[in-house]
């Protein structure tokens, strides 16, 4: 089986049929996009924090998606995944301000009192 698979992507590659491949990639991750903005309008976060997840793996330089996953993961309960969402979405480059209001408004209400994104 990987060798067929193998045989197929360098056939792909010969025939220049790859930017097709790609196109639907991006159209899936677009199609995703719309969905989990959706699901986080609609603040259904279990699914939102789904889709968020896959959108922040197949694109880890977004820090939008991991902040949006780090909003959804907090209203599910999952803190601690919450706290390191939104230390990846800082290291990617979430502006500042606003977004250590927004952490210090999540850490009062989870009752942690630390602020561990200054450290």
């Amino acid at each position: 089986m990987t060798f067929m698979r193998s045989t197929f992507l360098v056939a792909c590659l010969l025939l220049g049929e790859l930017p097709f491949v790609s196109a639907q990639s991006e159209d899936s991750l677009d199609n995703k996009t719309v969905a989990a903005n959706s699901a986080y309008q609609e603040k259904d976060w279990p699914k939102a924090a789904l889709l968020y997840d896959q959108l922040a793996h197949a694109q880890p330089e977004s820090y939008r998606s991991w902040y949006r996953l780090g909003v959804c993961l907090q209203r599910t309960g999952q803190y601690q995944k919450a706290l390191e969402a939104f230390e990846k979405a800082q290291a990617k480059g979430a502006p500042g301000p606003s977004w250590d209001t927004t952490w210090q408004r999540h850490t009062r209400r989870w009752g942690d009192r630390t602020n561990r994104w200054n450290n």
